[in-house]
């Protein structure tokens, strides 16, 4: 009461964590009367606390999942049912419209799996080399117990072992002639240094090598290969092998650029990113979060150049200047905001394809967690898959899959479409499911690029491949030690990327090539040591080689 005039209590702020805070204010609307209210708030307060409990338990499932779960994607077909099944029982007792799922009703039946191959073990490699080793018939047993004359040999029985032996370091002495002329005792010549690949070094091409495919192939630290060569004799320091890892990316500069200069060529160029901790004296932690950017080129739908490319932060801009000569064809790549500023800032003729496969995982990761409608579009999106395996069954050209595609894809993304605009008003944005179907949302018209273009693959399944090596890497060496090292390991990377793709076996490919990349000068055609023309001269003189694992 002021003034004589009563005025109507404003309703309190509160916490709803202090209990006796929410009592007390609770027992003032009550007082006043104002009952309805009172239950308006009490709902309010539950349904506030079952949002928090919600995403808690969504938080704690993924955790879990990610402590303890398969890293598999796969969905058994008759799982997939059960999880339709329970998302359809749920649907009808909360009384919402059934999702159109003709398949639940009928299900179609389930593809026959592969055969697989009988079990049993493969012959071994024709190019290994092969040490005979006879085995004689002991000597009781060489006579004829009839005649008593010696039995004359008619043939062997051969069975086949395969053997190791450790690898070792050897010296390569050059000793360099010298001629003099004894009667004049004038004239002296001496024959040229040896080429060495690193200018006053001691390591040879064959032990440069072994140390660029252990460290970025196998995922050997440098500290672990100094180890290793301690236990054969020979200590060579962390810090002399880090220098000889900077020699092998510069020797193979020339060649990165190269092939980073025929991704961005290819008309398709599939794209994604990986984090990289980088040692960084300016950052309070010491260390940063630097990004290795992976850039993939189709030719005729094959890939074929992995480009490879670091950035000490996860702007746009990296790859925005990596891209900067690109003005048409397709990019394929994931929901980075990064990806859809680049897009608008360039030509119409540069399109952006989605990935189905990041679509997809999102919807898989809300299954495993709970959300059972999530399995509509997991067995939706199936179908499309089902279809590229027919493609690739029936061994289609890029022409014929596009066709195949434009047949059979349209029916399905409808229904995924009508799907989608039905589900999406009615989860919570927040939730795992609610995630996926806002990214499904968000990248719906780049996720159809694919249907009409033969040439592109309908995921970037490939591009994260190209990037497995980092992420094993990364958990063994944990770090790069500066930006300098990060970019020299993009460079090694892109190189043996390509040989794998390539099939060349990268430990002779570098054996043969840091050599020649030595005494290469500015200006000379580098293209004819790409791994693709490398393995091209090497078969024209019939050498036999190793594919790349």
């Amino acid at each position: 009461m002021t003034d004589g005039v009563q005025t109507e209590p404003k309703p309190a702020t509160f916490d709803p964590a202090n209990i006796a805070g929410v009592r007390e204010f609770l027992a003032d609307l009550q007082k006043q009367g104002r009952h309805d209210e009172v239950i308006d708030q009490m709902i309010n307060l539950l349904l506030q606390v079952l949002a928090d409990n919600s995403h808690k338990a969504e938080t704690i499932a993924k955790l879990l999942k990610a402590l303890y779960g398969r890293k598999s994607e796969k969905i058994s077909a008759g799982q997939l049912e059960l999880f339709l099944e329970q998302a359809a029982a749920e649907a009808n007792e909360r009384t919402e419209a059934a999702e159109p799922e003709e398949e639940t009703a009928a299900p179609e039946p389930t593809p026959e799996p592969r055969q697989q191959r009988r079990p049993g073990r493969n012959a071994l490699p024709k190019h290994l080399p092969r040490e005979r080793i006879e085995l004689k018939v002991p000597e009781p047993l060489r006579k004829c117990v009839t005649c008593g004359l010696d039995k004359v040999c008619i043939g062997h029985e051969t069975s086949e072992v395969l053997n190791f032996r450790p690898a070792s370091l050897y010296v390569e002495e050059f000793a360099r002639e010298k001629l003099a002329c004894r009667p004049c005792q004038e004239g002296v010549v001496i024959a040229a240094p040896a080429e060495k690949v690193i200018d006053g070094g001691m390591a040879g091409a064959g032990l440069l090598a072994h140390i660029a495919v252990s460290k970025y192939l196998d995922h050997l630290p440098l500290y672990r290969l100094a180890q290793i060569f301690t236990r054969q004799g020979i200590d060579i320091a962390e810090s002399t092998l880090g220098s000889w890892i900077a020699a092998i990316s510069r020797l193979l500069d020339p060649v990165a650029l190269l092939i980073r200069a025929q991704a961005l060529a290819c008309r398709v160029l599939g794209a994604d990113d990986t984090g990289m901790k980088v040692l960084d004296a300016d950052d309070e932690r010491g260390i940063k979060r630097g990004h290795i950017w992976v850039y993939l080129g189709y030719v005729n739908g094959a890939a074929t150049w992995p480009a490879f490319a670091y950035t000490p932060d996860w702007k746009k801009d990296g790859p925005a200047a990596f891209l900067e000569s690109r003005k048409k064809g397709v990019l394929q790549c994931d929901g980075y905001k990064g990806w859809a500023s680049i897009g608008k800032k360039s030509p119409a003729e540069l399109v952006l394809a989605g990935c189905w496969a990041h679509s997809r995982r999102k919807f898989v990761e809300a299954l495993e967690i709970g959300s059972k409608a999530a399995a509509t579009a997991v067995k939706l999106i199936a179908k499309l898959y089902r279809i590229e395996q027919q493609a690739r069954d029936e061994k289609l050209d890029c022409a014929a899959r596009q066709k195949l595609r434009q047949e059979l894809a349209p029916p399905v993304l409808a229904e995924l479409k009508k799907w989608k605009d039905e589900r999406i008003g009615k989860t919570t944005p927040q939730s795992p499911l609610g995630q996926a179907l806002g990214y499904l949302h968000n990248q719906w018209d780049a996720l159809q690029v694919y249907v009409g273009d033969g040439e592109l693959p309908i995921d970037n399944n490939l591009v994260e491949n190209k990037i497995r090596p980092i992420a094993l890497g990364r958990r063994n060496y944990l770090f790069c030690g500066s930006d300098e090292g990060a970019q020299r390991a993009a460079t090694i990377y892109t190189v043996l990327a390509t040989c794998k793709l390539a099939g060349v076996e990268p430990w002779a490919y570098l054996n043969d090539v840091l050599p020649k990349l030595a005494k290469w000068a500015e200006g000379d055609d580098v293209s004819v040591l790409l791994p693709v023309e490398w393995k091209a001269a090497r078969a024209a003189t019939g050498e036999v080689l190793a594919e790349a694992a």
